[in-house]
């Protein structure tokens, strides 16, 4: 992956959002193979607010470690919404984070069921409510959604590129109350 102005320019609306909101995140990623959060650490301070995150290609790996229903993805494809947002919400519980985004999708071939260039977008935050009133809650209130976006003609690295910028571009979007 090369790093390019829109990359920086991504990282760094993002890095603004986190240091104003005082918050954390991680990212669980299947079709961007980690290209989040390369976008995400490619800024000097990255470190203040991004926890980690998980490369779950394989579906078994979405279950094991993101706790991913193998009912979800056998009855809604591994690319759905329902995967996706369940990702999300494994990451954001598994990092310890206040906001969590996941992707799942087909940057090559796609199947009978879900065609090339779908990519579903998952996000996870805690309720924040609590922890900015200084209160702490025994138990965190999660609140998801997922959305799914057809990516443009092109070659795999371009489309894996647009899933990761939209990814991002979305998130702040969700995470300022707009999606």
């Amino acid at each position: 992956m090369t790093t390019d102005k829109t990359d920086i320019a991504m990282a760094e609306l993002l890095q603004q959002f986190m240091i104003r909101h005082d918050a954390t995140i991680s990212t669980a990623e299947s079709c961007t193979s980690g290209r989040i959060a390369a976008t995400v650490t490619c800024i000097d301070g990255a470190s203040q607010y991004y926890q980690g995150g998980i490369i779950a290609y394989q579906d078994e790996i979405k279950v094991q470690e993101l706790g991913v229903s193998r009912v979800s993805i056998l009855r809604h494809d591994v690319v759905s919404t329902s995967v996706a947002r369940q990702m999300a919400v494994g990451c954001l519980k598994r990092f310890h984070t206040d906001y969590a985004i996941a992707t799942t999708g087909y940057t090559g071939a796609g199947n009978d069921r879900v065609p090339s260039g779908t990519v579903c977008i998952g996000f996870a935050c805690k309720d924040l409510s609590a922890r900015q009133e200084g209160i702490q809650a025994g138990h965190d209130t999660v609140s998801s959604t997922a959305i799914q976006i057809h990516l443009p003609q092109g070659t795999r690295e371009e489309k894996t590129a647009a899933a990761a910028r939209t990814a991002i571009l979305r998130f702040l979007e969700w995470a300022s109350g707009g999606v």
